[in-house]
Protein backbone atom coordinates (compact mmCIF):
# COMPACT_ATOMS: atom_id res chain seq x y z
CA UNK A 1 0.00 0.00 0.00
CA UNK A 2 2.73 2.27 0.30
CA UNK A 3 3.57 2.48 -3.31
CA UNK A 4 0.01 3.35 -4.19
CA UNK A 5 -0.13 6.62 -2.19
CA UNK A 6 -0.68 9.33 -4.25
CA UNK A 7 -2.27 7.35 -6.91
CA UNK A 8 -6.20 7.27 -8.05
CA UNK A 9 -8.01 4.29 -7.06
CA UNK A 10 -8.10 3.35 -10.97
CA UNK A 11 -4.42 3.70 -11.02
CA UNK A 12 -3.12 1.44 -8.07
CA UNK A 13 -1.72 -2.35 -8.41
CA UNK A 14 -4.50 -4.25 -6.88
CA UNK A 15 -3.56 -8.03 -7.36
CA UNK A 16 0.05 -9.43 -8.79
CA UNK A 17 2.23 -12.78 -9.55
CA UNK A 18 5.62 -13.61 -10.00
CA UNK A 19 6.88 -15.97 -12.24
CA UNK A 20 9.42 -18.30 -11.92
CA UNK A 21 12.71 -17.35 -13.16
CA UNK A 22 13.50 -14.71 -15.68
CA UNK A 23 12.47 -13.50 -18.96
CA UNK A 24 15.34 -13.93 -21.64
CA UNK A 25 15.93 -14.43 -25.40
CA UNK A 26 16.68 -18.09 -25.16
CA UNK A 27 13.00 -18.69 -23.75
CA UNK A 28 11.63 -16.56 -26.19
CA UNK A 29 10.19 -13.60 -24.10
CA UNK A 30 12.72 -10.84 -25.24
CA UNK A 31 14.38 -9.82 -28.83
CA UNK A 32 18.29 -9.56 -29.10
CA UNK A 33 17.80 -6.05 -28.47
CA UNK A 34 15.84 -7.01 -25.02
CA UNK A 35 12.59 -6.02 -26.30
CA UNK A 36 9.67 -7.95 -24.28
CA UNK A 37 7.20 -9.50 -26.90
CA UNK A 38 3.89 -9.54 -25.47
CA UNK A 39 2.16 -12.15 -27.59
CA UNK A 40 4.74 -14.79 -27.16
CA UNK A 41 4.76 -13.84 -22.96
CA UNK A 42 0.79 -13.80 -22.69
CA UNK A 43 0.59 -17.25 -24.61
CA UNK A 44 3.27 -18.78 -22.03
CA UNK A 45 1.56 -16.62 -19.12
CA UNK A 46 -1.83 -16.74 -19.95
CA UNK A 47 -3.55 -19.22 -17.09
CA UNK A 48 -1.54 -16.86 -14.59
CA UNK A 49 -3.25 -13.80 -16.05
CA UNK A 50 -6.50 -15.57 -16.00
CA UNK A 51 -5.81 -16.34 -12.68
CA UNK A 52 -5.69 -12.74 -11.74
CA UNK A 53 -8.18 -11.30 -13.71
CA UNK A 54 -10.93 -13.95 -12.11
CA UNK A 55 -10.15 -13.43 -8.46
Amino acid sequence: NHYNKGFGDWETIKKFELIPGEWSIEGGEMTPTLKLKRKPILAKYSALVERIYRS
